[in-house]
């Protein structure tokens, strides 16, 4: 298969200039709080609490350090690749190589979502290309999304799932791989399906994803047979109907992010371009609510804003600072 030593890919270093690390750091000592609606950390119903806000934005400015999380980001094989999407030009697009010499892997294209970036995959990495006996083992790609990460954004409306789906798939050939497997979760979940949808069964070969869409019951007159096995089995268990709970809640209650996304993304935009404390809530919330408790710690919820893990205060910062840093251009200030 095709190598960086072929050309076909530059090496990528994450090094992220001290104009941009001081910008934020004035930034975050210029903080205006609002007061609080409720002072308890334990409650989330209007969002992140006041106290949990000033404890990480402290943390943020004064104890996470960017440097340190760097590095350890800088241990993953990192590389750049151009790859042109139809109508919208060729972008440099960011993505991870790991485990490129291992002997009969199976080559797994892992897509992230929103709010991620490659950042969400560094813990799995070692147990899928660890494979010993009769466990597989993988050769994994995970490419940074365009306007993610360290990947070009798209400059105009239109870049939808279904041209991730086409930069994904030429990220592969280019790489030399003709056949693959996929996964994702929530916009990689989409993007996988596109994948499996167009290129099935010459490219792709098989799918997984961590998530699924909603799906309606079945109609007698589209699939009569479904529909008589549904009429059948009887009322919905408890288990389904908990979820089903969940997903009324969720649409309801938890919804309205997506709403402002696709409606009025540049309004939103404004407030997180300016604001790195406001992207931290923007992605905190998220965090906390869609995490199934995981324990996160700051120093990965701030790594997440600055890109767009390790001990539980770090996580969450390193999370937030790789968005964070990738908004502003060089030379911003």
């Amino acid at each position: 298969m095709a190598d960086i030593d072929a050309g076909i890919a530059k090496p990528f270093t994450i090094d992220i200039s001290s104009d941009k690390l001081d910008l934020l750091r004035r930034k975050l000592e210029l903080t205006k709080f609002p007061d609080a609606i409720l002072a308890n950390e334990s409650d989330w119903a209007h969002g992140p609490p006041l106290p949990t806000m000033r404890r990480l934005v402290e943390y943020w400015r004064n104890g996470f350090d960017w440097k340190a999380a760097e590095a350890r980001l800088n241990l993953l094989p990192q590389y750049t690749v151009a790859i042109n999407v139809d109508g919208f030009g060729t972008f440099d697009v960011h993505y991870l190589h790991v485990n490129k010499a291992a002997k009969n892997a199976i080559p797994l294209l892992m897509v992230h979502g929103w709010p991620g970036s490659f950042f969400e995959f560094t813990k799995i990495l070692g147990p899928l290309t660890n494979g010993d006996g009769d466990e597989p083992t993988f050769e994994i790609i995970v490419p940074s999304l365009i306007g993610y990460g360290f990947s070009d954004g798209a400059k105009e409306p239109g870049f939808s799932c279904f041209k991730q789906a086409e930069m994904c798939h030429k990220l592969m050939l280019k790489l030399g791989f003709s056949e693959y497997v996929v996964q994702g979760g929530d916009w990689g979940m989409i993007i996988t399906h596109i994948l499996a949808n167009t290129y099935y069964p010459e490219h792709v070969k098989a799918v997984h994803t961590n998530n699924s869409d909603k799906c309606d019951p079945p109609s007698f007159f589209e699939n009569p047979i479904y529909w008589l096995q549904n009429q059948l089995r009887g009322p919905y268990t408890a288990s389904e109907k908990a979820g089903i709970e969940r997903t009324q809640k969720f649409m309801s209650e938890g919804y309205g992010y997506n709403l402002m996304h696709k409606h009025r993304p540049q309004t939103i935009g404004y407030s997180i371009m300016d604001s790195p404390v406001g992207l931290l809530a923007w992605i905190l919330d998220k965090l906390q609510d869609w995490a199934d408790n995981y324990p996160w710690t700051d120093d990965e919820k701030s790594i997440k804003s600055f890109v767009l893990l390790t001990a539980a205060v770090s996580q969450v910062l390193t999370w937030v600072s790789i968005l964070v840093l990738n908004l502003w251009p060089d030379g911003f200030a």
